[in-house]
């Protein structure tokens, strides 16, 4: 990236949210498979919410999102697939 400006810390994501349910879904449609899910009580350090603000990154590097979450979270499931780092579902 060529970039020389001032800034020196960027947000980069999709400024939307997502929540875990959501998330998890996505997984569960890769899967094809139910996740089971365990509720618990929220703890006081836990972020009810956490959406980027990605305008520096779009006003600076003329940068925006081109892969939704659901797209995302495939690539990289199916990149982690494909690799020797295997992991267990």
């Amino acid at each position: 990236m060529n970039y020389s400006g001032d800034q020196t810390v960027f947000n980069i994501g999709s400024s939307q949210g997502a929540s875990l349910i959501q998330i998890i879904g996505y997984i569960e449609n890769i899967l094809n498979k139910k996740v089971e899910i365990v509720f618990k009580e929220g703890r006081k350090q836990d972020v009810p919410a956490n959406v980027l603000d990605i305008s520096l990154a779009r006003r600076e590097l003329k940068w925006r999102p081109e892969i939704e979450l659901p797209q995302g979270i495939r690539l990289m499931f199916n990149s982690w697939s494909a690799s020797k780092h295997k992991f267990m579902i």
